[in-house]
Order: C-alpha cells, then structure tokens, then sequence
C-alpha cells in the first residue's frame, strides 16, 4: 500500500530537495515494485513497455531490478531510475 504522503518523482534534483525538506520518495520502479508485490501487474513486462515508451533504464539496473523484486521489497528506501538504495 501506498501512503499518502509519498511523493512519486524521476528526476534527480526534485528528487534531492524532495529529500532535504524531508519528504518521503519513490519513482516510477518504486511503484512497479509494489504492484508487482500485489500481483497487480508482471514486473518484467511493465518495465519492457515502459522502456519501449522511452523510459531510460541501464541494462545493469534492468537486471538488478528483475533479480532484486524476489522477496526483497520491504528493504527498499527509494528507487531511482539510475540506482537503487537500500534502508
């Protein structure tokens, strides 16, 4: 479940002030991430189709990203599309 006061954002530097005022992040992989936890949608296909929409994802994080989404969702602090962090 998404909490309300989360705010859903790509870009690098809204991203960074985001985080300086304090406020609670995630981007677009975050959100797969979580439908994909609820079964709402298969992971490696909304990804695949958002990239070939333009979405800029490095093969090295597409990789990470499929291998990281088995059991490990909870650890998640925020997604970039460039990089993941961990709590």
């Amino acid at each position: 479940m998404i909490s309300r006061d989360l705010l859903i954002i790509d870009d690098g530097d809204g991203r960074r002030t985001a985080e300086s005022l304090g406020l609670k992040i995630t981007g677009t992989m975050g959100i797969l991430l979580l439908a994909h936890e609820d079964e709402k949608l298969d992971l490696k296909t909304a990804i695949d189709d958002l990239m070939g929409a333009g979405f800029r994802l490095s093969k090295k994080e597409y990789k990470r990203i499929l291998r990281f989404k088995c059991g490990m969702i909870q650890q998640i602090k925020y997604i970039e599309w460039h990089c993941i962090v961990f709590k």
